[in-house]
């Protein structure tokens, strides 16, 4: 069956948050019971089509029949589908459904014109943070930003914002749509994200890492497009703490699952979003959103000075310095992690962040350095110095 990797966002408790591994074989979902099990099935992306040999757990019986709790007995990949590569760097519009719903009674958090409003400031925020390679559209292409379905009310038996629950009753509403009197196919779209209002359900989102569909609980703008980063394959911009990064390392540290103070995917204040909020250049070279004139790797031991531009600018100058860290090989994957080093002007400070290259999406911030200041690695022995800044 394809594989689904649903993403649960709790931005009020990180602990809560989750990544949950189905296999889908047409109306029935597999859920893979703990996947840090099987170290080869996270080297996979949603849409890949698996062979699995599954077991059904015993406390599986308190799911309903379209979906069961499985360990894993084997595993092998027929068919690669690399999604949200293909999806987000492609310079044609993306094609965005918005489906607007109520559960149970409930009003639909948008109408039908602050959904319109939606899906312009979505094509507008990654317009600018992507320098222009990701936009948006309906089918028509005709100026509009998405197509708007709804409002609908849906009612279930089962509104429950369990995980499981959200990926299945996300999946019925996407039917339901297609069966009303309006005429919708999912499968003309790349991206559909249903903005729900459910009395069961907090604020908040979920998503398929890599996939086309999320659903967001509430009006937040913020949220809409931090699940649409899900969907392009990314997963949160963290941030290390409690730690001396440059002298113990990135064991000895505390993750704030959301702590990147400045990326979408990460913790965006009222007083930075949007227009500040750009994903980290790490992020960004995970998106193709650099060329190869915007990035350098350092080689350890020798002395360089770079000119580093605006992470926020396109440009053609260098944007990203990448220094090596460590590599290692887990599950036939190779894994080779940086030290990622950025300027934002709107800070006027370099950032710095860590992160696995190319096999996860998701970085860790660890500081910003002003003009004169310096970060040493006496672990990696790198030492990084701010020495001019230009106004």
């Amino acid at each position: 069956g394809k594989l689904i990797i649903w993403h649960v966002d709790n931005f009020n408790d990180p602990s809560k948050v989750q990544y949950i591994y189905f296999i889908v074989n047409e109306e029935t979902y597999y859920q893979i019971h703990d996947p840090q099990l099987y170290p080869n099935l996270l080297q996979f992306r949603t849409g890949d089509f698996l062979e699995a040999g599954l077991r059904i757990r015993d406390s599986s019986s308190s799911y309903s029949g379209a979906l069961q709790e499985v360990d894993v007995i084997s595993l092998h990949e027929i068919e690669e589908i690399n999604y949200q590569l293909d999806s987000v760097i492609s310079i044609t519009p993306k094609k965005l459904a918005i489906i607007l719903v109520g559960i149970n009674g409930a009003a639909s958090p948008l109408n039908i014109a602050s959904s319109e409003a939606r899906a312009n400031d979505v094509d507008t925020y990654f317009n600018i943070y992507s320098y222009g390679i990701t936009r948006f559209s309906g089918l028509a292409n005709q100026g509009e930003k998405a197509d708007i379905y709804g409002i609908y009310s849906y009612n279930t038996s089962n509104a429950e914002c369990t995980p499981s629950r959200m990926l299945v009753l996300a999946s019925e509403i996407i039917r339901f749509a297609e069966t009303s009197n309006q005429p919708f196919n999912s499968d003309d779209y790349d991206y559909i994200q249903i903005i729900a209002g459910n009395s069961l359900c907090s604020n908040g989102g979920q998503a398929a890492i890599g996939g086309s569909v999320s659903i967001v609980m509430g009006n937040s703008l913020s949220v809409s497009l931090h699940e649409l980063g899900h969907n392009f394959g990314l997963k949160h911009a963290g941030a290390f703490t409690n730690c001396d990064f440059s002298t113990q390392g990135p064991a000895s540290c505390t993750l704030d699952e959301f702590g990147d103070p400045y990326d979408i995917m990460g913790y965006i204040t009222p007083a930075t979003y949007p227009f500040t909020a750009h994903f980290n250049a790490a992020h960004k070279e995970k998106l193709h959103y650099f060329s190869g004139d915007n990035s350098v790797d350092y080689s350890l031991g020798t002395v360089e000075t770079y000119d580093v531009h605006a992470l926020e600018d396109e440009s053609n100058n260098l944007q990203l310095i990448k220094i090596p860290y460590s590599f290692s090989i887990s599950g036939g994957v190779t894994y080779q992690t940086y030290y990622y080093l950025s300027y934002r002007k709107s800070y006027n400070e370099l950032d710095l962040h860590y992160g696995i290259s190319p096999a996860s999406p998701d970085t860790k911030y660890i500081r910003s350095l002003g003009l004169g200041e310096m970060y040493h690695d006496i672990i990696k022995d790198v030492a990084i110095t701010v020495l001019s800044q230009s106004a």
